[in-house]
């Protein structure tokens, strides 16, 4: 059962008892019989709602209605009330306005004579009306009535009993009473009638919303924990959902603020020691926030939870807390904020909980906030929230007055600044390059310093505080270590800059093993970049890999990343590159969400480095614009030209000479390169030159670039194969003997499994060589480029193949082969090498030939996994009996598979399948 009556967009659910009750007192009204009946219930409960429900039974019934709302603001106005009840009669109206004149008790003095006299006279004049007209007299809010309106309520409630006069109020007797004395008359009354209201039930809150739960959809599974079934907040929250799909401050976060300032003058300020305090807010610990008497918060606390209002986490929901506090000024809120704080260290709340306020406050002021502030900045950062972290150490920062600890606090901000907006790390550079000088720094501080100055192209004053590492003595072997570890990062980063750079490779010395460090990963830092110096890559793999697997974004551990980018570094020089892609696409993943702009903007270079070595020009030119987005041209520092190597280089292979230009032009001012990725841009820019048709330009760029790296102690083959690319430049300039002495002097350096460059290097020596030689190599070459991933080089194999059979006069394989380059290619994006092979098939074919073949290539998929072995490698030009041998079949069963190929793809021959096939060779053996 329930009844629904309509009021302002409020349902009337849950209260058929009392509406029947309400409805038999009316009847007993117009019978010549009153009551005074009190609707009690708690703040938005709808009390207001079943009184005016009430009122319209009531006026079908043929009562009179007067009724008067009542108002906190007008609480102090005498007779406020009466004089609504009465508005329609201007003799009582005037008699009011004199009696509120009286200044004695504000005319509430029931034994005042003149009081006394127009209570009478209103009495009789009442009860005369009702005999002709039962009367209904409505009062809302009646703890908020003026007490000289109460006093005529406790005169009346005496001689309605036998009148047809019923007189409905409404209250809440969770809120302070203003004059006892009336509920206390009422209560001695045989005709005093109370009903109480409560908040809906789950399933009356639904049945309320049944008209609009096809408007609303599923309500939230928390709808009923957000409203506590107080209608008011019920109403809001389906509004909002129904409109915005979620909860709004102008909806359901005012409903919440109208319901908390209805209910008495104390709920809004425990409210929002609620909000502020959420899961630690308690009674000690509002009141002490509020410095309240426990017990009146606990009344509060009892009126809110009598009225459904979600006291606790609900006040912290953020639409609720936003409106709350929304209320107060900017200082309000800060002082709020700085009480809270020191409430919940006083109850020894988590570091970050107690930081949070510290920061709202914008204040460091108790002696205990620094420490709170600094421990919270380590939370933020190993939750990967550096942000967070940065604020924590500025306020620490502008509340620390003792040197030391703010020599610690400033060298931590730096680091954290320098890795989410590395233009914001600057302003610290020049405190902490004075902190430096007057000794101020620590070791580990000052290396980390050093690194951030050379980032940002202060080279001198790295210069300077590395002097000044270098002569500080060590007092313990795991500084010994430390410095040499910084000097072998110096080493393969700014080469330049590095005590050893004049010693030779071999007379480096080993390091022996240590177990007492400070930082174990300035430890890896160091031992990789060894590895990479001294051309051991492929040795340092498996130490890679584990500080790949270790690595957790902390930027309170300032050489992680760098340990990170050197493990990366070694898997693409030992031609892992599979897995450097892998770690790398799983480290940008996790910077992306918790490493700061610098770190995602490193990791998309890198990856942009990777894809140029796998000849994926498209990815490469996207991760390096990526870079630049995530960190601006100017925050790159020194470092800028990491990225622009990579973009120039995808860019000029893709055929986009102008935009490599474009790129170019954001390199720093022509000098010197002073660090490792500097070379790369100007190897680029080599490349650049050499398909903008000027050899003699790129030339000088290849050599400048083997010039640096002698006499950096670097020339190392695998590093930077610039010989390779000097090789291509005097082939242009027509010189093929200087192009041979590179290419015998760059094989002679190389590694016996460097198969990436040496696949290069055979190439070119194929392009030197008599034809008789050319096939082997470029047959090896091809089996090396294939195993190191680079694709672009393998098209260029396979192109150089093609020509040298078709020199041979073997011209279907030498189509065969041409028609794989053309795919591969534009796999690559590689546009200048698609047209030059283009070229190449006409003169071999003496037709246009088109880039694919004719067939159907969606087939591919229908192909078991056998067959599709056998057709990749049919595709490449290998005969039965080479495919057999390397898949270990037998000769018959490899025309088997090709006779069921060839019917379901529909074509006739070899020449017609597809060479999308190409790309999903499964290399055997």
């Amino acid at each position: 059962m329930d009844s629904r009556v309509w009021g302002y967009r409020v349902v009337i659910v849950e209260r058929d008892d009392h509406i029947s009750i309400l409805d038999r007192l009316i009847h007993d009204c117009t019978e010549g019989h009153g009551h005074f009946v009190l609707i009690d219930g708690p703040i938005g409960c709808g009390k207001t709602a079943l009184l005016d429900t009430v009122a319209a039974r009531a006026a079908d019934t043929g009562l009179r209605l007067m009724n008067a709302g009542c108002s906190r603001l007008e609480s102090g106005v005498p007779f406020g009330v009466l004089t609504q009840l009465f508005t329609d009669d201007p003799a009582t109206s005037a008699e009011l306005e004199l009696a509120a004149a009286i200044p004695e008790n504000g005319g509430s003095d029931l034994t005042d004579p003149v009081i006394a006299f127009l209570f009478r006279r209103l009495t009789s004049r009442l009860l005369d009306s009702a005999a002709d007209t039962p009367v209904l007299i409505a009062v809302d809010d009646l703890s908020d009535a003026d007490v000289p309106s109460l006093r005529f309520l406790q005169h009346l409630v005496r001689r309605v009993r036998t009148a047809p006069v019923l007189v409905v109020a409404t209250d809440d007797r969770h809120a302070s009473p203003r004059d006892p004395l009336l509920r206390a008359e009422l209560r001695r009354q045989p005709h005093y009638v109370e009903l109480r209201l409560s908040p809906l039930s789950a399933s009356a809150a639904r049945l309320a919303l049944a008209d609009r739960l096809a408007e609303l959809g599923e309500l939230p599974s928390d709808f009923h924990a957000m409203t506590g079934g107080n209608p008011a907040l019920i109403q809001a929250l389906a509004d909002d959902l129904a409109g915005h799909g979620e909860p709004t401050e102008q909806g359901y976060g005012q409903a919440m603020l109208g319901c908390v300032h209805r209910g008495g003058p104390l709920l809004p300020p425990v409210a929002r020691a609620l909000a502020v305090l959420g899961p630690h807010a308690g009674t000690a610990e509002a009141a002490a926030l509020l410095d309240a008497e426990p017990d009146a918060v606990t009344a509060a606390l009892a009126a809110m939870t009598a009225a459904g209002l979600p006291a606790g986490d609900g006040f912290s929901h953020p639409v609720v807390r936003r409106a709350l506090l929304g209320e107060l000024s900017a200082d309000e809120a800060a002082d709020l904020h700085e009480r809270a704080a020191v409430v919940l260290h006083a109850r020894a709340a988590t570091a970050p909980e107690i930081a949070e306020h510290l920061l709202a406050a914008g204040a460091c002021g108790p002696p205990w906030a620094t420490d709170v502030l600094s421990d919270a900045a380590a939370h933020a950062l190993r939750s990967g929230d550096p942000g967070t972290a940065a604020r924590c150490l500025e306020l620490a920062l502008a509340g620390e007055t003792a040197q030391p600890r703010r020599t610690a606090l400033l060298a931590r901000l730096a680091r954290i600044r320098q890795r989410i907006a590395p233009l914001s790390a600057v302003r610290h550079l020049d405190e902490l390059v004075g902190m430096a000088e007057q000794g101020l720094l620590s070791r580990q501080d000052r290396f980390a310093l050093v690194r951030d100055l050379l980032w940002h192209r202060r080279t001198e004053q790295a210069r300077a505080i590395l002097r000044g590492l270098r002569a500080m003595p060590a007092d313990n072997p795991a500084e010994q270590v430390e410095l040499r570890d910084f000097e072998s990062w110096l080493d393969i980063t700014y080469p330049g800059l590095t005590a050893e750079r004049a010693m030779p490779m071999a007379r480096r010395r080993r390091r022996e093993p240590v177990t007492l460090f400070a930082d174990p990963w300035l430890r890896a830092v160091g031992m990789l970049a060894d590895a990479l110096v001294k051309g051991q890559a492929r040795d340092a793999v498996v130490h890679a890999e584990q500080v790949l697997a270790d690595f957790r974004f902390d930027h309170d551990r300032p050489w992680a990343e760098e340990a990170v980018l050197l493990a990366l570094q070694v898997l693409l020089q030992a031609d892992r590159v599979a897995a450097a892609v892998r770690d790398c696409d799983r480290l940008a993943a996790e910077a992306a969400r918790s490493g700061g702009a610098t770190a995602v903007a490193v990791f998309a270079a890198v990856r942009a480095e990777i894809a140029v070595r796998q000849g994926d020009f498209g990815a490469a030119r996207q991760q390096a614009r990526a870079a630049l987005d995530a960190v601006p041209a100017q925050g790159w520092g020194a470092y800028l030209s990491w990225p622009l190597s990579s973009l120039v280089l995808a860019a000029t292979r893709m055929g986009r000479l102008t935009e490599a230009a474009d790129a170019l032009a954001l390199a720093p001012p022509d000098g010197p390169p002073e660090h490792r990725h500097g070379l790369r841009l100007l190897h680029a820019r080599g490349h650049y030159h050499l398909a903008a048709n000027h050899p003699h330009a790129a030339l000088a760029d290849f050599l400048s670039c083997g010039e640096l790296m002698r006499e950096w102690g670097l020339d190392l083959a695998e590093l930077l194969p610039w010989r390779l690319a000097a090789v291509e430049a005097w082939l242009r300039v027509g010189n093929q003997d200087q192009a041979r002495r590179l290419l015998y002097e760059q094989l002679s350096r190389l590694a016996t499994d460097a198969a990436h460059v040496r696949g290069m290097s055979l190439r070119l020596l194929a392009k030197t060589s008599p034809p008789t030689r050319r096939l082997k190599l470029l047959s090896e070459a091809l089996e090396l480029l294939e195993a190191s991933g680079d694709r672009f080089e393998q098209a260029r194999v396979l192109a150089d193949l093609s020509q040298t059979y078709n020199a041979l006069a073997k011209k279907r394989r030498a189509r065969l082969l041409m028609r794989q380059a053309l795919h591969v290619a534009d796999l690559c994006q590689a546009a200048p090498l698609s047209r030059e092979l283009l070229a190449l098939s006409e003169d071999q074919s003496g037709k246009p030939r088109p880039a694919h073949p004719v067939g159907v290539v969606t087939g591919i998929d229908s192909l078991t996994e056998s067959e599709r072995r056998v057709a990749s490698l049919a595709v490449m030009g290998y005969t039965n009996r080479e495919i057999a041998r390397r898949l270990y079949i037998t000769a018959s069963t490899v025309e088997q598979h090709l006779t069921r190929v060839f019917r379901k793809l529909d074509v006739k021959s070899r020449d017609e399948l597809p060479t999308d096939l190409w790309d999903q060779v499964t290399r055997t053996g």
